[in-house]
């Protein structure tokens, strides 16, 4: 048993099912090729054909079971889906939740390391009260901006990566 076959649906061959119907197959092809050889219905340059498709290696079943797997899993993260359509995927979702992660730490830290004090003692210059209150209304409309980029991205994976391919799955 291959490690592809625990994805496989309950009705499907086994790694080791399929190995034996290839063969059986091959065997009935060349036998056929011989039989149709023999009576003359086919030339040898045709048979030669017959018998090199027999002996073809095919992909393995673990092979397509991991190339779907990946498949699948960088459509997630992209945002393409089986539907065709696109949109954001897990990957902008994690940048969004990223940033917003950065300025939040930026926030701590101007707040940790004595922030509010430097402001006081900042406030007390000529101009020093606007300039505060304009970086900090920036600071707002930024974490604003960001948060709302994530709430939308967050929408668009969950319509582009989960409902678009059931609906497309169950139709």
């Amino acid at each position: 048993m291959a490690w592809s076959d625990i994805f496989l649906p309950s009705g499907a061959m086994t790694y080791d099912e399929s190995a034996a119907n290839i063969a059986a197959q091959e065997a009935r092809l060349r036998t056929q090729t011989d039989a149709r050889l023999a009576a003359g219905t086919i030339t040898q340059a045709q048979a030669d054909a017959n018998y090199a498709l027999a002996g073809q290696s095919l992909d393995s079943q673990n092979s397509a079971a991991a190339g779907g797997f990946f498949s699948g899993l960088t459509d997630v993260f992209t945002g393409n889906n089986a539907s065709g359509s696109s949109g954001p995927g897990l990957g902008t979702l994690f940048k969004d939740v990223f940033i917003v992660a950065i300025i939040g730490g930026a926030i701590w830290l101007f707040v940790s390391f004595g922030g509010f004090a430097f402001l006081k003692g900042y406030s007390k210059t000529k101009h020093g009260v606007w300039v505060i209150l304009g970086v900090a209304l920036l600071v707002v409309w930024g974490l604003w901006a960001a948060l709302k980029k994530t709430s939308t991205d967050a929408s668009g994976v969950v319509s582009n990566v989960f409902t678009n391919p059931l609906k497309s799955l169950f139709g």
